[in-house]
């Protein structure tokens, strides 16, 4: 089914926006066609960019520099498709902003039903 949607996509609809919402490893997906499609998941890239603009916001509520995203220390209550991509959109403006990726995956703290969760990209490793 992805196959013939990608191939319709690639022949038909050339100039369309993809916006992915299935049941299956959206993440992977994303990764292996961004270069080839313009494609969208509103779980993990709408969540995460609406997450952005709110914490920046509050940044500026409370005079501090946006860029001091890097300083704080964000919990993530949930470590579905949605609280990836917060931690990743996140991620990802702390680097443009100059931090590592290393210093800016130690600013957050995921938590799930099952308690903390240590997050290694894709590899989540529940703490007991």
């Amino acid at each position: 089914m992805i196959m013939m949607m990608l191939c319709i996509f690639r022949t038909v609809l050339t100039n369309c926006f993809c916006c992915i919402h299935l049941n299956l490893s959206i993440q992977k997906l994303l990764n292996k066609y961004r270069d080839e499609f313009l494609c969208f998941n509103d779980d993990i890239q709408g969540t995460g960019a609406t997450t952005l603009a709110g914490v920046l916001g509050a940044l500026r509520a409370k005079n501090e520099d946006v860029t001091s995203l890097g300083n704080q220390r964000i919990l993530i209550a949930g470590a579905g498709s949605a609280g990836i991509g917060v931690a990743t959109v996140l991620r990802d403006a702390m680097m443009e902003q100059g931090h590592s990726e290393e210093d800016a995956k130690n600013t957050f703290f995921v938590v799930d039903e099952k308690g903390y969760v240590l997050l290694f990209y894709n590899k989540a490793i529940v703490l007991n």
